[in-house]
C-alpha cells in the first residue's frame, strides 16, 4: 500500500532530498503532495502558482467540477443533451437569462493583469491534466477558459441569491414553481468562533466549521498555496473548481464564515403589463409615464444530438421574468395574461433605467485579500471597512454577497460582522416584519429599493452592519444566530437594524457553543477540536424534562420502555447510544412544534402534554415497526456510505448538535446515509510564536474511489476524537517536505 510506514519511510527520505526545488524555478509549479492527499504548490509567481493549483484540483475532482463549469456557463445541454424533461435545457436558461457566462466574459475582459494571471493559470493548469486525461479516455473532456473559472466562482455566490428570491416567489404560486426550471440553493448551515487573549493568553484561536453538502457544488478541496516571493501563503480550504482559498489561515490570520440566512438580498416582484400578452411593456407608476419597456432579449441553447433550443428572455429594472412553467418546449411567463414575475438580485447592477445590467463579479479579488491578510485590519478592509489612505475603491467592495464572519491574528485581535450585500429599501415596512419575504407590487413604486444618482441600487455600508471586536468575554460565535447573539457582551442592539437585515434567532448549536466558550476561561487548541466535536442533544435535553415533569409509569403503561430508554442513556449522538434513535425520530414527528413548547415545565399545558406523548408513542411504533427495532446503536442506523459503510455520531436537522452528520432516509425504515453536515473542520491556532492548524473533512481529497485518498480522511473523522481524527496541516517548507507522499513539477 503506498501509505503503509515502510513506504512513507522511504518517500521521506527521497523527498526531503529535493528540498532546493522549494526555491522555485521560472515557468514552473511543484506540487508536495502530502501523505493526507493535500496538495501544497509551490511556485515563483501568484500565476505559476494558479498553474499547479488548476492541474491539481483537476487531478484530483475532475468529475466534481466539470459538470459546475458547465451549469455555470451555461453548456449543460450542449455536453450532456436536453436532460430528462429538458432540465439541462432550462438550466443553460436560467444561467444565461441571469448573464452569468456574460457577466464573467465581461468582468475578466476588465480586470487588471494581476486578477486576469490569476484565471489565466489557473484555467491552464486545469487544462493541461485534462489534456493528459483525454489521451486515455473517451468521450473527451472539454477544456476551459478563465471566463468559466470566474463564471464558477459567480455562480455560487448567485445561487444563494437566487434560492432567497425563489423563496419568496413560491408564497405566490399555489400551482407549479420554478422548481423544474431553477436550481435548488442547498440549505446551509455551520459552526464558527474565534477566541483571544481573555480565553488563549496571547493570540487568537478560529474555528471553522462550514455545515454544507459534501459533494458536489459546496465541496471542499484543501490546499496549501506558496509563492516564493513571500505574498501569497495560505492553507485551507477552497470551494472545488474556484481559485484561492476561502476558509483557513496564513501565518498571521485565520477567518470562519457561517450562513447568514436571515438576511434579505433579493426580492421578487409581480409586474402589471401594460397590454395583456404583450410583453413589450409593465406598468410602472414611479416613473412619469406610468410604464417601461420590457427588455427582450433570445438566449439560444445549443443541445446535443438536438436541434438547438431558442427561448425568449424578458427583463424589466427589477430584474429578469422567470418563466413559471413549460408547455410542450414553450415557457410559460405568465399565468393570466396580465401579470409577468421579476427576480431582483443585489448581484445584479443594472440601472432603472439601462438593464439588466451583470452580476458583480469581484469575489475573487476580495479572495487573494483574504488569503494575503496580515491582520484584522486587512480583513476589514477587504471587506471594505474604509479607514482613510489604506481604503480600497468603494467598487471593490461588497462583493462577498452574504456570510457571518470571524477573523483572528496573532496579536491576538478577534472580530465578526454580520456580512452581506443588502439593497437598501426605501420603505423598509417595519410594521410588518415578514413584509420582505412576500411578493412586492412592482408596479407601484412603492416598494422600490433605493438608488444613487446614477440609477444603481443603493446598499447598506459595511460599516453600518452589525459587527463585533474584541469584546471582554474573550470570545465570538456565531452558529446561524443573530448576530447580538454572538457573544454576552456584543453591544449590538436589534432594534438598530431593520427586520430584512436581521431578526431574532437563536440554535441549540450557537448555545451550546457559548456554554462551552464562556465556561472556560482557558482554553486550548485541545479544547478548541474537543468543542467541535460535541454531540451533546440540547433539544432531549428540554424534551425530557417537560416529558418526565408529568409522566406516571403507573398510568401511561404503554410508554415505559420509551420512557426508560430516554432515562437511562444519555443525550449524547455518539454512534453507540441506543436512545438516539427514538429521540431522533420523536423530535422529527414533533417537527416545528418543538418550538412553541416551553422551557419551564410548570408552563406546560394539557394540550401539550398530550401532544408529547402522542408523538412519542408514534415514535415508538414507527422504529418499532422496521427491521432496527425501538433501540438500535446509532451507528447501525446512520452512517456514511463511501466505498463502505462507517458508523459514525452527530446531529441532524432535527436533533442538531455542535459536530453534525446528516443526510437523506433511503426509504422509511431505512438508514440516514450522512452526505451532509460538518464538511470541513480546521482549527487555527495563532500567536507570537508560530501559526499553526489541524482540519479534518468527511471525505478524501481524491473523487476516485481507486485512490488511498478516497476515504482516508472518512476513516479520521469517524472517529470523532480531538487527537485522532484531526490530522496536522503542514506549513513550513520543512513540514511540506517531512509530510511529502508524492511531488510532481509542471513545466511549460
Amino acid at each position: 500500500m503506498k501509505n503503509s510506514a515502510s513506504t512513507l519511510f522511504v518517500l521521506t527520505i527521497s523527498v526531503s532530498a529535493l528540498g532546493l526545488a522549494l526555491l522555485g524555478c521560472p515557468n514552473e509549479a511543484t506540487i508536495y503532495t502530502d501523505i493526507n492527499g493535500v496538495p501544497h504548490i509551490y511556485a515563483d509567481t501568484e500565476y505559476e502558482v494558479m498553474y499547479g493549483f488548476g492541474y491539481a484540483v483537476a487531478r484530483d475532482q475532475l468529475e466534481t467540477f466539470v459538470p459546475l463549469y458547465r451549469t455555470a456557463n451555461g453548456t449543460v445541454a450542449a455536453m450532456e443533451g436536453e436532460g430528462s424533461g429538458g432540465a439541462n435545457i432550462y438550466s443553460d436558461y436560467i444561467s444565461h437569462l441571469f448573464r452569468v457566462p456574460q457577466s464573467a466574459e465581461a468582468a475578466y475582459a476588465g480586470m487588471s493583469e494581476q486578477e486576469r494571471s490569476w484565471l489565466d493559470g489557473f484555467s491552464s493548469g486545469l487544462n493541461k491534466y485534462i489534456k493528459e486525461y483525454n489521451l486515455t479516455h473517451t468521450p473527451d473532456v472539454e477544456t476551459f477558459g478563465p471566463a468559466d473559472v470566474l463564471a464558477w466562482s459567480i455562480y455560487g455566490q448567485f445561487n444563494r441569491q437566487l434560492g432567497h428570491a425563489k423563496g419568496d416567489l413560491a408564497t405566490a404560486l399555489e400551482s407549479r414553481d420554478l422548481a423544474d426550471l431553477v436550481p435548488e440553493s442547498d440549505a446551509t448551515a455551520s459552526n464558527q468562533w474565534v477566541v483571544g487573549p481573555p480565553k488563549t493568553g496571547g493570540g487568537a484561536m478560529v474555528l471553522a466549521d462550514p455545515h454544507l453538502p459534501w459533494y458536489g457544488g459546496n465541496q471542499w478541496y484543501e490546499a496549501h498555496l506558496k509563492d516564493t516571493a513571500g505574498v501569497l501563503n495560505v492553507t485551507g480550504a477552497a470551494v472545488v473548481g474556484s481559485p484561492f482559498i476561502a476558509m483557513g489561515r496564513n501565518e498571521n490570520v485565520a477567518w470562519s464564515m457561517t450562513s447568514n440566512g436571515m438576511l434579505d438580498m433579493a426580492d421578487c416582484y409581480e409586474e402589471r403589463l401594460a397590454t395583456p400578452w404583450d410583453f413589450s411593456e409593465y406598468v410602472f407608476e414611479g416613473d412619469p409615464s406610468g410604464r417601461k419597456p420590457i427588455v427582450q432579449d433570445t438566449i439560444t441553447i445549443p443541445v446535443k444530438g438536438a436541434s438547438p433550443f431558442v427561448v425568449p428572455a424578458y427583463y424589466t429594472h427589477h430584474g429578469p421574468i422567470v418563466p413559471l412553467a413549460v408547455e410542450g418546449e414553450e415557457p410559460v411567463f405568465s399565468p393570466d395574461g396580465e401579470h409577468v414575475y421579476s427576480l431582483a438580485l443585489s448581484m445584479m447592477d443594472g440601472t432603472v433605467d439601462d438593464y439588466p445590467g451583470d452580476l458583480i463579479a469581484g469575489i475573487m479579488l476580495q479572495a487573494y485579500r483574504f488569503d494575503t491578510a496580515g491582520s484584522v485590519r486587512d480583513i476589514k478592509l477587504a471587506l471594505g471597512l474604509q479607514d482613510g489612505s489604506d481604503s480600497y475603491p468603494m467598487e471593490e467592495v461588497l462583493q462577498m454577497v452574504k456570510w457571518n464572519i470571524v477573523v483572528g491574528d496573532r496579536d491576538g485581535d478577534i472580530f465578526y460582522i454580520f456580512n452581506g450585500r443588502i439593497p437598501v429599501r426605501v420603505n423598509p415596512h417595519e410594521e410588518d416584519p415578514n413584509y420582505w419575504d412576500r411578493v412586492r407590487q412592482g408596479w407601484t413604486g412603492e416598494d422600490e429599493w433605493a438608488r444613487d444618482v446614477e440609477g444603481h441600487p443603493v446598499h447598506w455600508a459595511i460599516a453600518d452592519l452589525p459587527q463585533v471586536a474584541n469584546p471582554e468575554s474573550g470570545f465570538l460565535s456565531n452558529c446561524n444566530v443573530s448576530p447580538w447573539h454572538v457573544c454576552p457582551d456584543s453591544g449590538i442592539d436589534p432594534d438598530d437594524f431593520p427586520s430584512y437585515v436581521c431578526i431574532e434567532s437563536d440554535t441549540d448549536r450557537n448555545r451550546m457553543a457559548r456554554e462551552l466558550l464562556e465556561g472556560d476561561d482557558e482554553i486550548t487548541d485541545y479544547d478548541m477540536r474537543l468543542y467541535s466535536l460535541d454531540v451533546h442533544i440540547r433539544k432531549a435535553d428540554k424534551l425530557e424534562d417537560l416529558f418526565f415533569s408529568f409522566y406516571d409509569a403507573t398510568i401511561h403503561t404503554d410508554l415505559v420502555e420509551a420512557a426508560t430508554l430516554l432515562a437511562f442513556e444519555p443525550n449524547e449522538a455518539t454512534k453507540h447510544n441506543t436512545s438516539v434513535a427514538l429521540i431522533y425520530t420523536w423530535t422529527a414527528t414533533l417537527g416545528g412544534a418543538i418550538g412553541g413548547l416551553p422551557e419551564d415545565p410548570a408552563e406546560l399545558t394539557q394540550e401539550q402534554r398530550d401532544l408529547l406523548l402522542a408523538t412519542l408513542r408514534e415514535a415508538r411504533d414507527f422504529l418499532e415497526s422496521c427491521p432496527c427495532g425501538l433501540a438500535p446503536e446509532w451507528g447501525e442506523v446512520h452512517f456514511i456510505d463511501h466505498d463502505g459503510i462507517f458508523p459514525v455520531g452527530g446531529g441532524t436537522g432535527s436533533m442538531p448538535t455542535l459536530f453534525m452528520v446528516d443526510g437523506p432516509l433511503v426509504e422509511e425504515c431505512g438508514p440516514i446515509v450522512g452526505d451532509r453536515g460538518s464538511s470541513f473542520m480546521q482549527v487555527s491556532v495563532l500567536d507570537a510564536e508560530a501559526a499553526t492548524s489541524r482540519s479534518v473533512r468527511p471525505i478524501g481529497s481524491s473523487s476516485d474511489p481507486e485512490s488511498h485518498h478516497y476515504n482516508d480522511e472518512t476513516n479520521r473523522y469517524v472517529l470523532r476524537d480531538p487527537e485522532a481524527s484531526y490530522k496536522a496541516n503542514p506549513f513550513t517548507d520543512q513540514e511540506v517536505l517531512d509530510f511529502a507522499e508524492a511531488v510532481k513539477t509542471l513545466k511549460w
